[in-house]
């Protein structure tokens, strides 16, 4: 038994020892020390070894819970390609999307008040509005410690997820890049009054009827059963869950509100910073502090591109094409625009969706979409998307109703929000600009020369004009 125990509390703290040493030394030394600290306690407890051997199961997760705390952050990073040199570079999250303050209070660390205050908390928004990012940044910041109390976090992305894992298997199911933990580590940690649940994306697996037939149970159990023992804030886009879900279950709402005209600016500057940071290179560095000033500079003269910069998620898609390409501004801002768009779209891919399986498919839907939107005026409900859709997708042999076609767009991609008055574009001007692609496809000219004469919409004029230029006169 002595032997067992020392051979393990070696291989424990052999690996703990190689956790910390992968991060800086400096900024890990309360964990260097925390750690002599514990096998100094075990060293002396060796005679007994009986006694030790039962606690190896509590050691077992204490020293998961030690590497997790400094492998999870580090591992939650946003990797991005850089053309110049084809090399990918990862930038930390705390520094590729801000600023924080999306979340209607001053910071993340008034939120993480907050949340340690109310204990159940909703974050309510439309696509792109940072949801996600707000997210990660109390994941990050638990990790750390900084907060109101000590938590650990247990971060699950529903994102592409078609039903509710089991407690056991989260969150390895949802974050692969998680190394597996002990047994039930999640429920221990619950239980024990230590987690800190943060639900992402729920609308990826209740965002239409069928799935919420299918998996409404298994999420409420889960809420009942794991709210009782610990904080949990839910990422949701608007019309998932009801109010009258929310006050049942005794949710506090949050909406997220879009970013005003100085805080886009401030999101192209910083996030320009944040990839020049991560640059080994001088000169890439400074190549890359230079194309974000460009844009910074084309944004604040340029009102179509200062309004889809007001959407943090399209904000920051249409920095990285900017920086990946060789585009020059003012000349090329429309190609610019096409370009963040069909990033939109890639990135709304999701191979296990039918409605939702290539790029191509979604391009043609958001097109399809915003053309109907333009021609009629007004708010429009799911019925009047599925209308606009129902010649598309006509063809597709997709095996299910329309209005299942509708709820995925709804739910699962960049384009629409559903909110209180109905459905709505993400931005106008996105509207407005695809529906130029969709009508100069078409050739719709003199329904765009109507418009041009009336000057009611000048976006979709001049974005028609745009992308004709190249190909035909218009």
């Amino acid at each position: 038994q002595s032997e067992f125990v020392y051979e393990r509390v070696l291989d424990s703290a052999s690996r703990q020892i190689i956790s910390v040493l992968r991060h800086s030394s400096e900024a890990h030394a309360t964990s260097l020390a925390q750690l002599a600290t514990q096998l100094q306690a075990l060293r002396k407890r060796l005679d007994g070894a009986g006694e030790l051997l039962n606690d190896l199961k509590d050691q077992d997760l204490e020293e998961y819970l030690f590497t997790y705390r400094l492998d999870a952050a580090t591992s939650l990073r946003h990797e991005r390609h850089v053309t110049s040199g084809g090399s990918v570079h990862s930038v930390a999250l705390t520094l590729s999307y801000v600023p924080q303050s999306f979340s209607g209070l001053d910071d993340i660390a008034a939120l993480m008040e907050y949340l340690h205050t109310q204990r159940k908390v909703i974050f309510e928004a439309g696509p792109g509005l940072g949801k996600t990012m707000a997210m990660r940044q109390v994941f990050i910041r638990a990790l750390s410690g900084r907060s109101a109390e000590t938590h650990i976090p247990i971060y699950i992305d529903f994102h592409d997820q078609d039903s509710f894992p089991k407690l056991e298997h989260v969150p390895e199911a949802t974050n692969r890049w998680l190394p597996p933990g002990p047994p039930a580590w999640v429920d221990r940690i619950i239980r024990d009054g230590r987690g800190l649940v943060l639900l992402d994306n729920i609308e990826d697996i209740l965002g239409t009827s069928e799935l919420l037939v299918r998996n409404q149970a298994d999420f409420d159990t889960f809420i009942s059963d794991v709210a009782t023992d610990a904080p949990v804030l839910i990422a949701i886009r608007q019309g998932t869950l009801s109010s009258e879900w929310a006050a049942q279950h005794d949710f506090r709402v949050i909406e997220l509100q879009p970013p005003g005209a100085a805080e886009a600016l401030e999101q192209i500057s910083l996030w320009h910073k944040a990839i020049a940071s991560q640059c080994e290179i001088e000169s890439e560095a400074l190549r890359v502090l230079s194309r974000g000033q460009e844009l910074y500079d084309a944004v604040c003269l340029m009102s179509d591109l200062l309004s889809l910069s007001l959407n943090p998620l399209i904000c920051s898609t249409m920095c990285a094409s900017f920086l990946d390409s060789s585009l020059r501004l003012p000349e090329d801002w429309i190609s610019l625009v096409d370009d963040t768009f069909a990033r939109l779209a890639d990135r709304d891919c999701r191979a296990s969706d039918p409605v939702l399986c290539d790029t191509a498919r979604i391009r043609d839907i958001q097109e399809t979409v915003a053309g109907w939107a333009v021609r009629n005026d007004g708010p429009f409900d799911r019925q009047h998307v599925s209308d606009g859709l129902r010649d598309l997708v006509a063809g597709w042999d997709l095996r299910t109703d329309i209005r299942n076609v509708t709820e995925r767009i709804l739910s699962r991609t960049s384009l629409l929000s559903l909110g209180p008055a109905g459905v709505s574009f993400a931005l106008d001007v996105m509207r407005d600009h695809l529906a130029a692609r969709d009508l100069v496809a078409r050739g719709n000219i003199n329904y765009l020369v109507e418009e041009a004469r009336r000057l009611s919409k000048p976006r979709l004029a001049v974005a028609a004009a745009g992308r004709a230029h190249a190909g035909r006169d218009l």
